[in-house]
């Protein structure tokens, strides 16, 4: 059974009503869905899932959720809920651009993967008009629903996949002349590390909204450490930077964001960083990081680095298309 709570999405938002699955073993179960109205509660519900369902072969960890949604100077308001059954977040989705949803379900709950389908299809404007949903290709809760809908994977130019690295062997890395490694230490740095962001991911074709007010909120979230946001200085700028994400509960760490300034690349200066960043999450008894990047040939460099500090690939993330 499927009982929602108050939504903002007016008419296209599910009614109250008994829905009954074919048996896979689950029997009938009593699953609350809510809206998530703003980025605080987003991530909460959000979080609370990706932290007890997380594995390497899951696409969402609690780093990548946070960065993601706190970023950016006036976050978007987009359609957001969230599914609780017993107390806990069994299901999510969302929908940050127009006709592109993302989602996470709980694999125990597979047959929430058509519970969150139907809400975002019921969504003013995607009747009958093309959806796209990107998951991990390791996801197969959640394709196998997406198949049985009539959805197909779209073979993409541009594609992301994730690493994972098991902390071993891990090994300081020396800088060139000129250039000082340390971890942030305290809001005066969100300046520098917000410059340096846009100079290592921003185009003028297309400029970030990451500022020094939005990298300090989201120096504000509980996740974040500044023991593991680290940088690289030359001349008292930043020019490269790791951030790491530290989930005690999963003993895991995702690195979200990773950049260098072009004019100080192929020195070493990230994967300095990144060494730095892993060596300080084993101390905190991380067993485990993650990181993604770039899988296709047009963005190699990313993917490159990672492997050459010890990354390995377990996945890529993969589009699945409704047409119209």
């Amino acid at each position: 059974m499927i009982d929602n709570a108050a939504d903002p999405y007016g008419s296209a938002a599910l009614s109250c009503r008994r829905l009954r699955r074919p048996s896979r073993g689950y029997g009938v179960r009593m699953a609350i869905r809510r809206a998530l109205p703003d980025p605080a509660a987003e991530l909460a519900a959000m979080v609370g899932l990706a932290e007890r369902v997380w594995t390497p072969r899951t696409r969402w960890h609690l780093g990548d959720l946070t960065w993601s949604r706190l970023q950016f100077a006036s976050p978007v308001a987009y359609p957001a809920a969230a599914w609780w059954e017993d107390g806990e977040v069994v299901a999510w989705g969302r929908v940050p651009a127009p006709g592109h949803m993302e989602m996470q379900v709980d694999p125990a709950r597979p047959d929430m993967a058509g519970v969150v389908l139907d809400w975002v299809e019921s969504l003013p404007g995607h009747a009958g008009e093309p959806l796209t949903a990107t998951i991990l290709d390791t996801e197969t809760h959640i394709a196998d629903e997406l198949a049985r809908r009539g959805y197909g994977p779209v073979e993409e130019s541009r594609f992301f996949i994730h690493l994972i690295h098991d902390l071993v062997g891990l090994s300081s890395r020396k800088l060139p002349a000129g250039y000082r490694l340390r971890h942030v230490v305290d809001e005066a740095d969100a300046e520098g590390r917000a410059r340096a962001h846009v100079a290592a991911f921003g185009a003028p074709s297309a400029p970030l909204r990451v500022t020094s007010d939005s990298y300090r909120n989201v120096m504000t979230s509980p996740f974040y450490r500044r023991s593991l946001d680290w940088l690289v200085e030359y001349d008292g700028d930043v020019v490269a930077f790791c951030l790491g994400w530290w989930s005690r509960s999963t003993r895991s760490l995702c690195l979200e964001p990773v950049g260098c300034h072009p004019e100080h690349r192929r020195r070493g200066l990230a994967s300095a960083a990144i060494n730095a960043v892993l060596e300080t999450a084993v101390t905190m008894g991380a067993t485990i990081a993650r990181v993604c990047a770039r899988g296709d040939d047009r963005y190699p460099s990313a993917r490159s680095l990672y492997r050459d500090v010890g990354f390995v690939p377990v996945g890529r993330n993969r589009s699945w298309k409704r047409s119209g």
